[in-house]
């Protein structure tokens, strides 16, 4: 069974030894906000927010918001024969695609 996004950013975050107020400062994201995508299986956080959380805790991004693929933070996302720089928003929340649960 594959892990939910809260149960991964919130174990991503642990494994660093940080709390949600480091993790915080470091991704410029709110505490509160981070504290709702801990502890609420059913907040899907935007593009922007993946990209960002993903950075701070050197994770990759597509990894953090699907829970498929490597842990590194390479910085090309992969996916079904085509790439985007993770600099780049190809759409709206997980790059306008839908990645499967």
């Amino acid at each position: 069974m594959m892990e939910h996004f809260h149960k991964r950013l919130k174990r991503l975050r642990e494994a660093k030894g940080w709390s949600q107020s480091c993790l915080s400062e470091k991704s410029q994201i709110s505490q509160f906000r981070i504290s709702i995508l801990e502890s609420d299986s059913q907040q899907t956080p935007s593009w922007p927010q993946i990209r960002k959380l993903a950075r701070a805790l050197d994770t990759n991004s597509f990894y953090l918001a699907s829970g498929e693929g490597n842990t590194s933070s390479f910085s090309i996302l992969f996916t079904q024969g085509k790439y985007f720089p993770e600099s780049s928003e190809p759409g709206n929340s997980l790059g306008g695609r839908h990645y499967p649960n």
